[in-house]
């Protein structure tokens, strides 16, 4: 859960791959950008109401201990696969899944609902669900 904190994708897999030895394989998971809480975060962070919305669905504790802002330039399918292949990257698998992220965000009474609506839809082929993993293999030439 990084990816989505980069504000300049291209230095972020350019540097990633400049670690990587050829053939090397980057395994990524970050918020799915897709998926309707990371378009509500953002809407938010547009906003400047981020860091409240966070601390009124979360408290201000757990806020305040992990909250770092997002940039989310980095966690939708379409920008790795572009950026990546500019930083030297092929062979991109991604996926999407939900592992139960979104739940603390939910009040109490939603959280039945929202278990029984990833269930039905995951695995659908179109369906967004919140978490994305991206795998990202090293072209073999040297850049």
């Amino acid at each position: 859960y990084v990816l989505e904190h980069a504000t300049d994708p291209d230095a972020v897999l350019r540097a990633v791959a400049r670690v990587l030895r050829p053939g090397g394989i980057f395994l990524a998971m970050t918020p799915n950008g897709r998926h309707w809480v990371s378009r509500a975060t953002r809407v938010a962070h547009r906003l400047r109401a981020e860091g409240a919305l966070l601390t009124l669905l979360r408290g201000r504790r757990v806020a305040a201990s992990y909250h770092y802002p997002a940039a989310h330039r980095l966690n939708d399918a379409d920008v790795l696969r572009e950026h990546g292949a500019r930083a030297g990257f092929h062979a991109l698998a991604l996926a999407t899944f939900d592992h139960g992220d979104v739940q603390p965000y939910l009040p109490p009474l939603v959280r039945p609902l929202y278990d029984r609506w990833a269930r039905r839809v995951e695995g659908r082929p179109g369906r967004e669900l919140v978490c994305l993993l991206a795998r990202l293999e090293r072209d073999h030439a040297r850049r």
